[in-house]
This record gives structure tokens, sequence and C-alpha cells, in this order.
């Protein structure tokens, strides 16, 4: 039926868009044409040009994670697309066509084609900061262990230039689930004044320094040590 299509559309479509995200965060190009050159092999070494924005947390292992500070406008970080190309991601409905399954087998199926076509373009490299090496195993609700997170932060967001943009540029900072409850657990501290609490249409949001933190599920707890 219908509906029934519609149902397994969107769990195929909410499996491409984590993939996009991956892939934005860690995709490599080099390793894998198809995917877009995400900010992970862009920012992944605390030397070189890039690695003036690269802040080192201090963690060890294996079980490392990042935050990513990152602000999106046309002169500093862009999703992209081919020109001639529809932005976003396209499905076409096939109808019921012959099959094969992963056996050789053939059958009838019903079948929606989608694409997407899109790449990361950093113009400006300033406007991306990556603080990496977080050890998750260390963080504390009270934060008496662990990498002294915001005090990090405040050096990220003074990495970058500190020219206002107004409204043509948007800034965000970018964590996994982990790091997200170590922060909001934070924000209930008063005395940070700098990390704030708020309920916009009923949500929390977690924001440091005016930037909105976002959870982003593809930032994994399991990052190597960059050095």
């Amino acid at each position: 039926s219908a509906s029934f299509m519609a149902s397994e559309d969107n769990a195929f479509v909410m499996g491409l868009g984590e993939d996009a995200v991956d892939a934005a965060i860690y995709g490599n190009a080099k390793l894998n044409p198809e995917q877009p050159h995400g900010f992970a092999p862009r920012y992944n070494l605390t030397t070189g040009v890039t690695g003036t924005n690269v802040i080192t947390c201090g963690g060890s292992g294996d079980d490392n994670t990042s935050v990513w500070l990152i602000t999106w406008g046309p002169k500093q970080a862009s999703i992209i697309y081919p020109k001639g190309m529809q932005a976003g991601l396209q499905s076409k409905d096939l109808g019921e066509i012959p099959w094969e399954d992963a056996n050789g087998n053939n059958y009838q199926a019903y079948v929606t084609y989608f694409e997407w076509y899109l790449g990361l373009a950093v113009m400006d490299w300033r406007y991306v900061v990556r603080l990496c090496n977080i050890d998750v195993s260390d963080l504390t609700t009270d934060a008496s262990a662990g990498a002294d997170l915001m005090v990090k932060m405040v050096h990220g967001y003074y990495k970058r230039p500190t020219i206002a943009l107004g409204n043509m540029a948007k800034t965000f900072w970018y964590c996994n689930k982990t790091v997200a409850e170590y922060l909001h657990h934070q924000a209930s501290n008063k005395a940070n004044v700098n990390l704030t609490l708020a309920n916009p249409g009923g949500e929390p949001m977690v924001s440091f320094l005016g930037a909105p933190i976002h959870v982003c599920d593809a930032i994994t707890s399991a990052e190597a040590t960059i050095s």
C-alpha cells in the first residue's frame, strides 16, 4: 500500500540522512571518491595550517571524541551541490518492477530511486575549530575530572576571526550525546554564566557564548588520539 511504501521510504531517508552527516564529519574523498571530503580529515593534525584550529583536550587511547565549532556561511563553510543539479535529496517512484536479490533470485518489487549529490566546501579554514582528544570516560557531571572542556571551548571560540558577520553566517557547536549531557549538567550550574539553558518551543537548548550546541550522533566516542 502507499502508506507502507511511505513508511519504508521514510526509514531509508533517515538512514541516508545519517550517512550524509557521517560523511560530512568523517568522509574521506581520497579513500572513497563518492563521499564528500569531511571536516575530520581536514582537521586531523595539531600542526600545519589548519592545526592552529585543532585543540587537544588531553585524552589518549581510542575512546576520544571531538567537539566542533563551525561557522556556516557563503565565505566560511557550506554544504554544496553540483551546478545544474537540485539541492537536497531527490526521489523517484519507479513503481513495481522486476528485481533480483543478493542470491540471484528474481521477484517483483516496489522500488523508489533516491539520489543525493552533496559536497562540503570550507572556504575559510579559520571558521572551523576542532576540540579533539576528549576522553569521554573522564567526563564527570561536576567537572571534577577530565578535560576542562569549557576552558577549551572558550579558547576555540576565540580562534575564529572576531569580525562581526551579522546575518551572513551562523555559528554552532556540534558534539555527541555523551558530551551534550555533560554540558547540560554544567548549564544547570548557575555559576557557568557562559553556558546557558533555554527552552525555545518547549525543547531544551544549551548554548555556549551565544552559539547553540547541537547533538550530532555521527560524532563517535571512538576516535584515535590526534597529535
